[in-house]
C-alpha cells in the first residue's frame, strides 16, 4: 500500500499490526510521524481501505501481499481482527 502507513497481519495472535515506514523510505513518514493528529487520520484512513481490501481478497491473494517484507519500519499499534478476516488466513475460506 503506498504512503506511510502499512500493515502485517499475525493471524495466530489474531491481530492486524500497524506500521509506519521510515522516512529514508517514505518522506511523508517523518512528517506524519512527528505530528500526532496527522498520524491518527493516516492510520483511520489506512485502517479503513486496509480493511475493506481484506475482506475482498481471498485468503491466497492476502497471503501474497504479506510475503512482501518491509523492514523500514516500524509498529505504532495493533488492532483485533474480526472473526471473519482472521477465520479466512487460518483456513483459506470465508465464513
Amino acid at each position: 500500500m503506498a504512503g506511510p502507513i502499512t500493515f502485517d497481519v499475525n493471524a495466530e495472535a489474531g491481530k492486524i499490526e500497524w506500521f509506519i515506514k521510515k522516512e529514508s523510505l517514505c518522506r511523508l513518514a517523518g512528517t506524519v510521524y512527528e505530528d500526532k493528529t496527522l498520524l491518527k487520520k493516516h492510520l483511520t484512513a489506512a485502517k479503513r481501505e486496509v480493511f475493506r481490501l481484506l475482506h475482498q481478497l481471498t485468503a491466497e491473494e492476502v497471503k501474497a501481499i504479506l510475503r512482501k517484507e518491509e523492514p523500514e519500519t516500524f509498529k505504532v499499534e495493533d488492532d483485533e481482527l474480526d472473526e471473519e478476516l482472521l477465520h479466512k488466513l487460518l483456513h483459506g475460506v470465508s465464513n
